[in-house]
Protein backbone atom coordinates (compact mmCIF):
# COMPACT_ATOMS: atom_id res chain seq x y z
CA UNK A 1 0.00 0.00 0.00
CA UNK A 2 1.36 3.50 -0.92
CA UNK A 3 1.99 5.52 2.55
CA UNK A 4 -0.81 8.72 2.85
CA UNK A 5 0.95 12.02 2.35
CA UNK A 6 -0.45 13.76 5.53
CA UNK A 7 0.97 17.22 4.14
CA UNK A 8 -1.48 17.14 1.06
CA UNK A 9 -4.09 15.59 3.12
CA UNK A 10 -4.10 18.51 5.38
CA UNK A 11 -3.83 20.73 2.73
CA UNK A 12 -7.41 19.60 1.17
CA UNK A 13 -10.19 22.21 2.06
CA UNK A 14 -12.79 21.98 4.82
CA UNK A 15 -12.01 20.34 7.60
CA UNK A 16 -9.28 17.77 8.26
CA UNK A 17 -11.39 16.18 10.79
CA UNK A 18 -14.30 15.56 8.09
CA UNK A 19 -11.90 14.73 5.29
CA UNK A 20 -10.48 12.09 7.56
CA UNK A 21 -13.79 10.37 8.00
CA UNK A 22 -14.58 10.89 4.13
CA UNK A 23 -11.58 9.05 3.48
CA UNK A 24 -11.85 6.19 5.66
CA UNK A 25 -15.35 5.88 4.05
CA UNK A 26 -14.29 5.68 0.94
CA UNK A 27 -11.63 3.21 2.03
CA UNK A 28 -13.96 0.64 3.31
CA UNK A 29 -16.70 1.66 0.44
CA UNK A 30 -14.25 0.58 -2.04
CA UNK A 31 -12.48 -2.59 -0.19
CA UNK A 32 -16.31 -3.84 0.95
CA UNK A 33 -19.28 -2.56 -0.82
CA UNK A 34 -18.95 -5.05 -3.29
CA UNK A 35 -20.10 -7.79 -0.37
CA UNK A 36 -23.23 -6.19 -0.03
CA UNK A 37 -25.24 -3.41 0.83
CA UNK A 38 -23.35 -0.93 2.50
CA UNK A 39 -25.35 2.22 3.78
CA UNK A 40 -23.28 5.07 5.31
CA UNK A 41 -24.11 7.42 7.69
CA UNK A 42 -22.25 10.94 8.01
CA UNK A 43 -21.49 12.40 11.48
CA UNK A 44 -23.02 9.63 13.48
CA UNK A 45 -21.21 9.11 16.68
CA UNK A 46 -19.70 6.10 16.91
CA UNK A 47 -21.78 4.35 13.70
CA UNK A 48 -20.35 5.72 10.59
CA UNK A 49 -21.65 2.82 8.07
CA UNK A 50 -23.53 -0.10 8.33
CA UNK A 51 -22.56 -3.21 5.67
CA UNK A 52 -24.90 -6.31 5.03
CA UNK A 53 -22.81 -9.13 4.29
CA UNK A 54 -25.09 -10.70 1.41
CA UNK A 55 -22.30 -12.35 -0.61
CA UNK A 56 -19.72 -14.82 -0.53
CA UNK A 57 -15.95 -14.41 0.10
CA UNK A 58 -15.75 -11.65 2.60
CA UNK A 59 -13.06 -11.50 4.62
CA UNK A 60 -14.90 -9.66 7.11
CA UNK A 61 -16.73 -12.85 8.30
Amino acid sequence: MVPLDWDKFRALPGSPRDNFELLCRGAVTHAYARYGRFIALAQQPGVEFHLYIDRPGCPLG
